[in-house]
C-alpha cells in the first residue's frame, strides 16, 4: 500500500487503492470478542466503499477519509478535480466541505457521546485526530484561536490538549 501507480507514496482522493479488505484489523479481532467498535477522526486508508472503516470491522465511524491538505490543490496528479474534503458518518457524506475549524471539537463531542452510549459493553475506539493536519496553517475552533503561545499551531495543540482532558474525564 506504500506505493501505487496512481497515487505514488500516499492515498489521494477517489483512489482505487486502500487497505486490503483481506487484512484483519484490531477492530475486526475485537468485534469477534463482543466489543463495540468505533472510529472517529482521519482514516486515510482509502475513501472508496471497499476500504471504509465499516468494511474493516468498525460498527460506527465519523471521519474525514483522507488528509486535509488535499483540498488545497485544485487538480490532482492525473488532472482530475478533487472533491471538497468530506465528513462521513458511516458510509454517507454528511458535510462537504467539512468545517475544519470545528473538527477537533466535533470529534471530541462525538467521542464523549459514543463512550456514553457504549459504557455498559466492552468497547474499542480508534481516534486519530485530524488536526493540526497537513495544511500550511492548522485549524482550531474559535474557543482556542489566538490562545496558544505558538500561533495557529499552538492553538491547534491547545485544543487537542483540551480534547484529551475531556475524554480522560469521561473515561
Amino acid at each position: 500500500m506504500h506505493l501505487n501507480p496512481r497515487d505514488y507514496h500516499v492515498l489521494r482522493p477517489i483512489s482505487p487503492y486502500g487497505l486490503n479488505p483481506n487484512e484483519v484489523t484490531i477492530a475486526e479481532a475485537l468485534k469477534k470478542l463482543g466489543y463495540q467498535t468505533g472510529m472517529i477522526g482521519k482514516w486515510h486508508l482509502g475513501d472508496q466503499a471497499p476500504f471504509l472503516p465499516s468494511r474493516q470491522g468498525f460498527d460506527y465511524f465519523l471521519e474525514v477519509p483522507y488528509s486535509d491538505d488535499m483540498t488545497e490543490r485544485i487538480w490532482s496528479r492525473d488532472g482530475s478535480h478533487w472533491p471538497p474534503l468530506p465528513l462521513m458518518l458511516n458510509e454517507k457524506v454528511i458535510e462537504a466541505p467539512v468545517d475544519r475549524d470545528g473538527l477537533t471539537k466535533r470529534y471530541t463531542e462525538t467521542t464523549l457521546d459514543w463512550i456514553e452510549e457504549n459504557k455498559d459493553d466492552p468497547f474499542f475506539l480508534y481516534l486519530p485526530q485530524a488536526m493540526p493536519g497537513s495544511t500550511s496553517t492548522p485549524f482550531s475552533s474559535e474557543q482556542f484561536r489566538g490562545k496558544g503561545k505558538n500561533g495557529p499551531w499552538g492553538d491547534s495543540i491547545e485544543e487537542l490538549d483540551w480534547s484529551t482532558g475531556e475524554i480522560m474525564r469521561k473515561l
